[in-house]
């Protein structure tokens, strides 16, 4: 029998390797379409709808998988959740925008640059990062609905915590992965992550923290990449503020991290003081180019 570490290095290569997939494609279609006028909008979407569907539903079918194959590695009873393609359109994950505007977007990308005198190739440059992050952002939220559906199909899991790639993660992954959810919670995604899933099964509850000694092995790290001396995050300046004996500091680095949830795609992994732009902030020029 394939033991645990065996099977999480082997799904997360996977999926890693599906979402930066969909990402490299909706960016290389972009790129050469040749002419990214208003009219050539319908033939992107042309282009890349069959291809992202397929690839969201093996995404999908993965994740079920390695729940299945989770559960046989803990000895439990596990019932596969089918997913199927109309569960992963564009409108069902993010809360009912429709492909046709999410994958506009790039093209106003371009446009925006080209408004700043930009040359035609970055500008294009642009749209391409933009169909990207949309992209792989498609993916993670494909595989994340998968998950729950399996969560929900099987009252023997109680919780699931976040998996790391194991290539290149960042701090708010590294802190996130040493927490558990519930099982009705989605995971809290951000553009870029590539991160797994895996359930917990059984009536014990494990608690919020569910890997003190890998936070612990993390402090170091952490504090270098956010300016941080201390395991306090005293001088993080971005975080929870609480208030000690010997003053007012940050309790803890998870504490600097937070759960906002997004119009569109949901829960949303973010650093305590960052917030989503409000309709107040943005620039009422800008309205119709949105």
């Amino acid at each position: 029998m394939v033991d645990l570490p065996q099977l999480r290095d082997g799904y997360t290569r996977l999926n890693t390797k599906l979402i930066r997939g969909a990402g490299n494609l909706a960016a290389n279609l972009f790129t050469q379409l040749g002419s990214w006028r208003d009219s050539d909008h319908a033939r992107y979407v042309a282009l890349l709808d069959p291809q992202m569907a397929g690839v969201k539903l093996r995404a999908a079918q993965l994740q079920a998988a390695y729940y299945a194959e989770v559960a046989k590695s803990n000895g439990v009873k596990f019932a596969p959740v089918s997913v199927r393609s109309t569960d992963l359109t564009d409108t069902v994950l993010r809360n009912g925008a429709t492909q046709t505007e999410v994958y506009r977007r790039p093209f106003v990308s371009t446009y925006t640059a080209l408004s700043q005198n930009k040359q035609v190739g970055a500008a294009v440059r642009e749209g391409a990062a933009r169909a990207f992050s949309i992209a792989s952002s498609d993916v993670q939220l494909a595989t994340r609905a998968a998950g729950l559906k399996q969560r929900q199909g099987n009252s023997n899991i109680v919780g699931y915590r976040r998996v790391l790639s194991g290539t290149e993660n960042c701090s708010l992954c590294a802190i996130a992965s040493t927490q558990r959810y519930t099982r009705d919670q989605l995971k809290p995604i951000h553009p870029g992550c590539d991160c797994g899933e895996e359930a917990i099964y059984g009536s014990f509850d494990p608690g919020q923290v569910i890997d003190p000694e890998g936070l612990d092995s993390m402090h170091e790290a952490l504090s270098k990449q956010l300016g941080v001396t201390d395991r306090g995050a005293r001088d993080a300046g971005i975080g929870k503020l609480v208030q000690y004996e010997d003053g007012t500091r940050l309790s803890d680095l998870t504490e600097i991290i937070a759960v906002r949830e997004h119009g569109e795609y949901g829960p949303t992994l973010t650093w305590r003081n960052q917030h989503f732009t409000g309709p107040s902030e943005i620039p009422g020029a800008l309205d119709s180019s949105l």
